[in-house]
This record gives structure tokens, sequence and C-alpha cells, in this order.
């Protein structure tokens, strides 16, 4: 079992990914002076093989919402929506701020579903539902710090 967070929509959003994630080669992490693992070296690595590489570690865990070509089993015992997008980030203000900013950017045709499940444990979830401009940090960090909560965004 794992926490899966994700958004629930009838229509489409856009993806958005603020981690500032890089993929570079080894020859290019050599050219940046960037520091190689421990077990090898960048001349021993396959020099056409990609490396995910961040400037800063804290971007790790900035947002990331995608949207889903598989959808688990799980999410649809919960929502009936169409479209649904993978929420990927830290649990902290800072993300539930980054997400509180994403949600408001968007154009609601209709409500938006916001889920924090833990993936083959179907049970009743914690619903509740808020007015887009009664949204805040805090409603957004109780749903995604925890797990088995749903919030209707209108």
């Amino acid at each position: 079992m794992s926490k899966y967070i994700f958004i629930a929509s009838d229509f489409e959003i856009p993806e958005v990914d603020l981690t500032n994630e890089q993929i570079i080669t080894p020859i290019e992490a050599k050219l940046k002076g960037i520091k190689p693992p421990n077990f090898c070296s960048w001349d021993e690595l396959d020099p056409n093989s990609e490396i995910s590489y961040f400037e800063s570690e804290d971007d790790m865990g900035n947002l990331c919402i995608r949207k889903e070509n598989y959808i688990f089993d799980d999410v649809h015992f919960y929502t009936d929506k169409e479209f649904i997008y993978e929420v990927s980030c830290s649990i902290d203000n800072k993300r539930a701020k980054q997400i509180l900013d994403y949600i408001k950017d968007i154009k609601l045709i209709s409500p938006i579903e916001l889920y924090s499940i833990w993936l083959d444990d179907k049970v009743d979830l914690e619903y509740s539902a808020v007015s887009i401009y009664n949204l805040n940090e805090e409603m957004i960090l109780k749903i995604i710090e925890n797990y088995n909560f749903s919030l209707t965004i209108k």
C-alpha cells in the first residue's frame, strides 16, 4: 500500500512541474562540476545515459501534477470523474501553498475534487466541500498530510 494524492475533474486541467528537474548526461554533469555518486565516476557511466538533476535539493519536493494515463481501480471506487491527475510533492506548508495557487489559477467549469487515499484500502473517506473563494492553505495541508480525505472545490 502507498499514499496516493490526486485531483479528479470533469474537464482537463493544466499539468504543472515546479521541480526544475533537468535530465543531463554524465558528460554534462562532469562539465557542470557535479560530484559523481560514491560508487562510480562520471567516466564509468555510459555517456548517453540520463541523469535526473536538481539545482536545489528543496526543488525535488515541489509540486508536480501529471495527468494519469493508467487509472488505479481504487480511484474509480471514490470518484467517477473523467480526468485524474496525480499530485506529487512534499507534505508541508510551502507545497500546500503551491497547490492552493495552482487550484486558484484554474478556471473552474465544474467542481474538482482533491483526494488523499491509501491505495488498496477502499474505505469510507472524510468528505468536505468548499468554495474556491474560501479555500485556504490549511485545508489543503489537512488533505495532503493525512489519508482517506476528500475535498470538493466549487
